[in-house]
């Protein structure tokens, strides 16, 4: 028996922050997804791709699968992982500019952030550009807001220039 909810399609981006770590994950779904008629029909599919896509990937499946809310059936399996592919490509993305690039734990505190926040995943899209200076600049559903101080160092400096200043 198969239940479906985002919560089981939650266990596989728990440590899913990025778009790059996305890309990642969706590359996994699709290996898996070629694998479910591979070998005999009788091996569980995370035993399949055991070795071939990453630990946490191939746990969290075999974990599904050991609760019975993975399906056993292959074109079942196929659907549940194409259906965890558009659930992951549905995800509201957030562009983020900042003078870093963040670490791993300040990926997963900012992701914490926008879930307490919003109350849903977000997956961060960053970049890091040395004029940021400090702060941050944000896209997020089409708002843009930018919160770095390189525009008030900007206008310091040409007021300086232009005779603005002292």
């Amino acid at each position: 028996m198969m239940v479906e909810s985002n919560k089981d399609y939650e266990n596989f981006l728990e440590e899913v922050y990025t778009k790059d770590q996305l890309a990642g994950l969706i590359g996994e779904i699709e290996l898996a997804k070629s694998y479910v008629y591979k070998k005999e029909q009788s091996i569980i599919l995370s035993k399949k791709i055991e070795n071939k896509v990453s630990e946490r990937f191939s746990k969290t499946l075999a974990d599904l699968e050991r609760k019975e809310l993975f399906p056993s059936a292959s074109k079942m399996q196929t659907g549940y992982l194409d259906d965890l592919k558009k659930y992951c490509l549905g995800l509201p993305v957030c562009k983020l500019v900042v003078s870093f690039y963040p670490s791993f734990e300040f990926q997963k505190k900012l992701s914490q952030w926008f879930v307490n926040q919003l109350g849903k995943k977000v997956i961060l899209e960053l970049s890091a550009v040395e004029e940021i200076v400090a702060g941050v600049q944000i896209e997020f559903e089409g708002e843009y807001k930018d919160l770095s101080i390189s525009d008030s160092i900007d206008q310091l400096l040409n007021n300086s220039y232009l005779g603005g200043g002292k």
